[in-house]
């Protein structure tokens, strides 16, 4: 079966709070869309925190510096580690209206106080099921014309003089002219 991706304005609907337990990611997903949620990309954003010892670093040595001093201060040699964003691709299943739980191995284990983020970057499942064409086409009454138009299209109806055609030199009829 062929997965559609969920559109943007239907991403929004996709919410729960996600949990790290070891080696796994956990999150219990509520699906608000009339979509049958089979998979989320997850992004999860690892914070990579300072070590006390960098600390003093990062933030650089208080110094004094003379207001007429032209040039700027030197830089300081370290920089901040940059954060890891991994983008993960979870499976399940979540009908719609409901909320399940999606899960992950992570194959790594974060520290109980190691900031971490997550969002969802995009998710497919399967289009709810548009109403059956004969279900929204209306049938007419016996004894009446489909051609007729009923009393909304009637009064946007136009009615436009017939033009002779070049095979037939009569003129129209005047019956069939709108006054």
């Amino acid at each position: 079966m062929l997965l559609d991706e969920l559109p943007r304005e239907e991403l929004a609907k996709l919410d729960g709070p996600a949990t790290i337990e070891g080696d796994s990611l956990q999150v219990s997903m509520h699906n608000g869309t009339a979509w049958e949620l089979r998979e989320v990309v997850i992004g999860l954003t690892i914070v990579k925190r300072l070590e006390p010892a960098e600390i003093s670093s990062y933030y650089g040595q208080a110094r004094i510096i003379p207001a007429v001093a032209d040039g700027q201060p030197a830089p300081d040699s370290f920089q901040k580690r940059p954060d890891v964003t991994l983008l993960l691709r979870v499976k399940g299943s979540a009908a719609p209206s409901t909320t399940a739980t999606f899960r992950t191995p992570l194959n790594f284990a974060l520290f109980p106080d190691q900031e971490w983020h997550w969002a969802i970057v995009k998710a497919k499942g399967i289009p709810p099921q548009s109403a059956p064409v004969e279900a929204t086409t209306t049938r007419p009454e016996p004894g009446t014309s489909q051609l007729l138009p009923g009393p909304q299209e009637a009064s946007s109806l136009q009615i436009v003089p017939a033009i002779p055609s070049p095979s037939n030199s009569s003129s129209p009829r005047p019956d069939a002219v709108a006054h």
